[in-house]
């Protein structure tokens, strides 16, 4: 053993008797050749002394592999020994110590470059802030952010400003932040860019440092803050327009920046302007100011965008200033503050509407504005314009009184649909009649046509119309039979001679197009669709048969019936909400599958902005587009199958396909693919309960594919209804009654694993949720006395229910009871 050697094994074991001994020793190994592992043994002592002098003689006589080694002791080291091994390191010569770290940070194990890292971050001085630039960039992520901390505390953001530029625009999202946050306290217009360009993202944090910054800028540089984030008005994320709204108040008054937001405005397409308004008005008070003050500027466009910035406030001040916009020189405006006044429906704007009602250009808003008001003193002005000499005011006029809910309508209404000259303004009178009685209940409010007689030209039109007339809703002609009327589901013949079959053959063919007759007189049979100028619209059907042609001719009302006049149960009347899955209608034929369906269709056309394409054979009720953009397509005349239809529907963007009737498996796929796809299917199918519609619609698969059929029906179908039209207790007139399966997910799992034959009794189960079973529906009507008991038993699945109900005789007559 050396003298060195054991001078250290003395120190290491603390081997002396007093202070004076120790110092001794330590002298004694200035100048002696002592081992770096040596040295490093005493800077690892608990004596101070002891440490001191050994980190100085490691410094002295350390070597890249005694720093390499000393380096490896570190992870496995206690805290409290891993401190003194730093300080050990740190003692180390500086170009000795950078060799061995970059050696660490250039091997290709992840460990010795985890070690390099760590230990480089440690260090002090010129070499831990040459580490700490290159750790940010390159240090694994979860090492970054410590790294860029421990730089910001060590140098002044502005001395490494290239550097938190660069890590802002870099991908570690808290790394990027951090250096945000740092710039944000510096100046300058790249960081006030950069800025710009932060304050729209996604991330709520940079989004926040980005916000305070701009808003703090605002003030000395407010023409191209505004410039700039006026864009963040147009961003999907309404937080992000509000924070845009707050950077663009803070950069001056509010008109100011109103203004400069309206002409804005003008550039951009309608949606992205509704999004500019929008965060506009969550300033508040003070943009309901400036807006108010705009409304009066001399530029049209910025009159008008104030307007509609104006109109999101409800604010009751508004009324004043709206109505004074009644009298502006731009018609649009004009037109558009009527809507904006009826939708703040205070009665105060009632006399202005009525006196721009003379204004040709204003008329029709103005009345459907007075319509929504609904006030009483708009009642009379708005009966006067029905002596108006040109029938589109008329109408209009017609529209604005649907809205109104008084009695005093009645006779007015009456009057016009008995008198008027417009077969167009006489069927919405008589429409209008029959939402008022559905509305405030009338029952004395008798039925009228709004026909008036005329001349045709051939047989069959005027049978058609005399059909119409007479509330029939089919014209029956065969051979050898007079012409009959069904009303209220009877057969009725009419008071004409029986027809030849020649006389049958001429009526069917002198309302068919060239083409028609030839498809006629080719296959046999024949659905069509017919419209009788100044009378209405009809489907018909014409058939060769033993005794020659015969055919049949549905009277298709002029309007489409609404939900509530139909009678559809209160659950479906919900559907406007839905977005997707399957509705379907079923029944015989003849119970008013088609007439509920075009209620749903109206329904949506009147509340939602959406796009409805229907595929009918053929088309029965028009829609005209409302709220909805409704496109129908008629089989045979503008396209060629209910299967091609849909798979062109597929691609023409629809929120609701209306289909029909199912009658075909391929056309069943595709329903249910459509409505798999995110679509709202709504259809008929010719089934008598609702378990054999739910059956139909997997029956339409191959064995081997109906598991995935079923699987898929569950999770699509909403909803089945099946109708059924019955004679009303007090005649005329039919009632329909509903069963309605609203699928749940117990019922869904029900036709998942295929048995459908347990969904009545969840269905009677269910009626809290809308179920209902036909055996509770025909109850309820009897209750109600609008059928016969012996008409629902009839018709029910547990006739014993409604026995008891029955006249004995009737069922006696029946074999069921004796009298």
């Amino acid at each position: 053993m050396t003298a060195a050697s054991s001078t250290v094994t003395r120190l290491a074991r603390s081997s002396w008797a007093d202070e004076q001994e120790r110092d001794s020793l330590l002298a004694e190994l200035i100048g002696q050749a002592l081992a770096p592992e040596d040295a490093l043994t005493l800077a690892q002592h608990e004596d101070p002394v002891v440490a001191a002098a050994g980190r100085r003689l490691f410094a002295a006589r350390a070597t890249a592999s005694a720093v390499g080694a000393l380096l490896r002791m570190l992870p496995e080291a206690r805290l409290a020994a891993r401190t003194g091994l730093l300080e050990v390191v740190r003692s180390a010569p500086g170009e000795l110590l950078k060799g061995v770290i970059d050696d660490l940070l250039r091997s290709r194990d992840p460990a010795d470059r985890r070690l390099g890292w760590d230990t480089a971050i440690e260090l002090e001085g010129a070499l831990r802030l040459h580490y700490l630039g290159k750790a940010v960039l390159a240090a694994p992520p979860a090492m970054r952010l410590k790294a860029l901390g421990l730089l910001l505390e060590a140098r002044d953001g502005a001395e490494i400003k290239p550097l938190l530029m660069k890590l802002a625009d870099g991908d570690d999202a808290r790394v990027a932040n951090r250096a945000l946050r740092a710039l944000s306290r510096l100046h300058g217009d790249d960081i006030l860019q950069l800025m710009l360009g932060r304050f729209a993202t996604d991330d709520p944090q940079a989004r926040a440092a980005a916000s305070e910054y701009l808003k703090r800028e605002a003030a000395a540089s407010p023409e191209l803050v505004r410039r700039s984030v006026l864009q963040g008005l147009t961003h999907r994320d309404r937080q992000v327009r509000k924070t845009a709204g707050e950077i663009l108040f803070a950069s001056g008054p509010a008109e100011t920046v109103v203004r400069e937001a309206l002409r804005y405005c003008g550039g951009l397409l309608g949606w992205l302007r509704t999004r500019v308004l929008s965060g506009l008005a969550d300033g508040g008070r003070p943009v309901l100011d400036a807006t108010l003050e705009l409304l009066e500027h001399p530029d049209e466009s910025i009159r008008f965008y104030a307007l509609t910035l104006a109109d999101s406030f409800a604010d009751p001040e508004l009324v004043e200033p709206f109505c004074k916009l009644l009298r502006d020189p731009d018609w649009w405006l004009r037109i558009t503050v009527c809507d904006s006044l009826a939708r703040l429906g205070d009665d105060r704007a009632v006399p202005e509407l009525i006196a721009v009602l003379p204004d040709d250009e204003v008329r029709w808003a103005a009345i459907d504005a007075l319509g929504r008001l609904g006030s009483g003193a708009a009642v009379q002005p708005l009966i006067e314009l029905l002596g108006d000499p040109r029938e589109e005011v008329r109408l209009e006029v017609l529209q604005g009184l649907s809205r109104l809910e008084d009695e005093r309508l009645v006779p007015v209404l009456q009057h016009a649909r008995s008198t008027d000259g417009s077969l167009a303004v006489r069927r919405r009178a008589t429409e209008i009649i029959d939402q008022l009685v559905v509305k405030l209940g009338l029952e004395d409010v008798q039925g009228a046509t709004y026909l008036v007689e005329q001349t045709f030209e051939l047989p069959l039109q005027r049978l058609l119309f005399e059909a119409r007339r007479g509330g029939a809703s089919d014209l029956l002609v065969a051979a050898g039979e007079p012409p009959q009327l069904r009303i209220d589901g009877e057969l009725a013949p009419g008071a004409e001679a029986a027809l030849t079959a020649q006389q049958v053959k001429e009526m069917i063919l002198s309302i068919l197009t060239p083409a028609e007759r030839d498809a006629l007189v080719k296959r046999g049979e024949l659905d069509f669709q017919y419209e009788l100028p100044d009378v209405g619209r009809y489907r018909g059907s014409a058939f060769l048969g033993q005794r020659g042609w015969s055919a049949s001719y549905r009277v298709i009302p002029d309007a489409a019936p609404t939900m509530e006049k139909l009678g559809l149960p209160e659950p479906l009347l919900d559907l406007v909400s839905y977005s997707q899955g399957i509705v379907a209608f079923c029944g015989p034929a003849g119970s008013g599958k088609s007439h509920s369906l075009a209620a749903v269709v109206n329904r949506f056309n009147e509340s939602r902005a959406l796009h409805v394409i229907t595929v009918e054979d053929p088309i029965e009720f028009v829609h005209a587009s409302k709220l909805a953009l409704v496109n129908q397509r008629e089989i045979g005349l503008h396209t060629q199958s209910t299967a091609t239809a849909l798979r062109a529907a597929l691609r023409e963007d629809p929120d609701v396909i209306v289909i029909g009737e199912l009658r075909d498996s391929e056309s069943i796929r595709l329903a249910m693919q459509a409505a798999e796809t995110g679509h709202l299917v709504l259809t008929t199918l010719h089934t008598g309960t609702v378990t054999q519609a739910v059956d139909r619609l997997v029956g339409a698969f191959a064995p081997d594919e109906q598991e995935h059929a079923r699987s898929a029906l569950a999770e699509t179908l909403k909803f089945v209804v099946c109708q059924l039209l019955l004679p009303r207790a007090r005649p005329p007139g039919r009632v329909a009654v509903f069963e309605v399966l609203k699928v749940t997910p117990s019922i869904g799992h029900l036709i998942r694993k295929a048995e459908t034959h347990q969904i009545v009794g969840m269905m009677q189960l269910g009626s809290g949720i809308g179920n209902r079973t036909m055996d509770q529906a025909l109850l309820e009507r009897v209750e109600k006395r609008d059928i016969r008991p012996e008409d629902a038993w009839q018709h029910a699945s547990k006739q014993s229910l409604f026995e008891a109900l029955c006249d004995p005789a009737w069922l006696a007559e029946r074999g069921f009871l004796r009298p």
